[in-house]
């Protein structure tokens, strides 16, 4: 990896260690653990694979189960289930085993399969600094990447739904793979077409000046100078998630399946409006939890643009409810929407940084459906996920059935306190946000009316939201 003229990287235990603190996984399974140093970082259940361990740290800790495995990792997958340990599946894998390609690239194939939508995969060793260190020929007392560099080009070309981030953490950087797939079959049938075909591939300096290209590069000083930044690249849920019942069947049939995220935008702490920051705190946690209750499956995405600080007790309380918290925190747009009492714009600006986060993050692809659900309002017991899977909906907006200006009998309106679009219409939501921001001379509601394609908009009767008016108090339900 070439040395860096900006500020200084994060050795790689140290961000581990950060890694692990923020995003607080509970179960972590390593490859390599050697003496024991990056086991020390993570505090969590843990899963420990070596062929000779030597263990000099404090690796116990306060966890309450740490498994050691003295045996090479093919001899652990060939006779243990890490299911049996970690039954929701593992949320972090640190694989630093023996630094031949072939090795890394069978056991990235082996705990892919016992992970579950939101697991990451750290790939040590892959941005070697110079090419002696590349060599597959160990050599004592000195730093050895071996050829595990050959991983990048391979998840590269074999599995673009990978998404993968290179940090620049010395010494040899870190490789972190997200958007896994336990039922995914492609690299253990082509593995052996892989091992001859980047076996007798080498780097020159040019190739290894062009290895960390391949994919983004983060710099790990920025992200642990702004730790809310982590959301960007880690969608990282606590909340557990079982491992397919695919992943446990010899076949591995890939099955199609309906993921939907909802965008729930919120202002818990608001400039204007009748009802307290207290009581929107409650109605927003009841609103997650109905997204919990009739659609358990979904991810839920949160973001709040209040003009005043909500407090650390309530952040928390909300986090530890949804799988992605988009922070504004400095945003200057954000803060003078807000302050202002501009609802619509503030809302429209919130859906944008949504999106964004959703692109940069690479969720669109996982992605069938999103739904926006206003803050304090809650999906009723008649709300049926299963509606959105019809195929009439493929390409389509769906919004509550549309009623007449309140301002403007010739014109309508479409409700957004929930709504929804497919996956594939978002870069024409975004523009339509766009739009809005430029044009909204009344309010969302207007704009949305104005200037989408109502050819691809569908409308229910029905949508089975529910929830007071901010504005005035009254309990509606739609």
């Amino acid at each position: 990896m070439p040395d860096s003229e900006l500020s200084p990287a994060i050795h790689y235990r140290d961000f581990l260690r950060f890694l692990a603190a923020q995003l607080k996984p509970v179960s972590y399974f390593e490859v390599g653990t050697s003496m024991g140093g990056s086991l020390s970082d993570i505090s969590c259940d843990a899963v420990c694979v070596d062929p000779e361990f030597e263990i000099t740290h404090n690796v116990i800790k306060k966890r309450n189960r740490t498994m050691f495995f003295q045996m090479t990792s093919d001899d652990f997958f060939a006779v243990e289930k890490l299911e049996n340990y970690f039954p929701s599946g593992v949320d972090i894998a640190f694989l630093d085993g023996m630094h031949l390609f072939e090795y890394t690239l069978r056991d990235f194939i082996n705990v892919e399969r016992f992970c579950h939508q939101r697991s990451i995969i750290l790939l040590h060793d892959c941005l070697p600094s110079n090419l002696r260190m590349t060599s597959r020929f160990f050599r004592k007392g000195e730093d050895w990447t071996g050829d595990v560099w050959k991983l990048i080009p391979i998840l590269k070309k074999y599995r673009p739904d990978v998404r993968v981030l290179l940090l620049d953490c010395p010494p040899t950087g870190l490789v972190c793979c997200t958007n896994l797939d336990p039922e995914s079959v492609i690299l253990s049938k082509s593995y052996y077409k892989i091992v001859d075909e980047f076996a007798h591939q080498s780097l020159d300096d040019a190739r290894l000046n062009a290895l960390d290209a391949q994919f983004p590069l983060a710099r790990s000083a920025e992200l642990f100078a702004r730790p809310e930044d982590l959301t960007i690249y880690f969608p990282f849920s606590r909340r557990p998630c079982s491992i397919s019942n695919a992943v446990r069947s010899a076949t591995h049939s890939v099955v199609p399946r309906f993921q939907s995220l909802f965008i729930v935008t919120s202002t818990l702490n608001p400039t204007i409006g009748v009802v307290d920051a207290a009581t929107r705190v409650s109605q927003t946690r009841e609103g997650i939890l109905s997204i919990r209750e009739n659609a358990s499956d979904s991810t839920i995405l949160f973001i709040d643009n209040s003009p005043g600080d909500v407090g650390d007790k309530i952040q928390q309380e909300i986090s530890d409810i949804v799988d992605i918290v988009v922070p504004l925190d400095g945003d200057p747009v954000a803060g003078l929407l807000s302050k202002n009492g501009l609802k619509s714009l503030a809302e429209t600006h919130m859906l944008l940084k949504a999106l964004k986060y959703v692109a940069d993050a690479g969720l669109a692809t996982q992605l069938t459906r999103i739904f926006k659900l206003s803050g304090r309002y809650r999906l009723s017991p008649g709300f049926d996920i299963n509606t959105y899977q019809q195929g009439c909906l493929r390409g389509k907006y769906v919004f509550l059935r549309r009623i007449q200006s309140w301002y403007d009998p010739t014109t309508y309106v479409f409700s957004t306190r929930l709504w929804s679009f497919d996956t594939e219409l978002i870069d024409e939501t975004t523009q339509l946000f766009f739009n809005t921001l430029l044009d909204c001379t009344v309010d969302i509601e207007h704009s949305f009316y104005k200037y989408i394609n109502k050819t691809k908009v569908v409308e229910f009767d029905r949508i089975h939201c529910e929830g007071i008016v901010a504005s005035t108090g009254v309990m509606i339900s739609e």
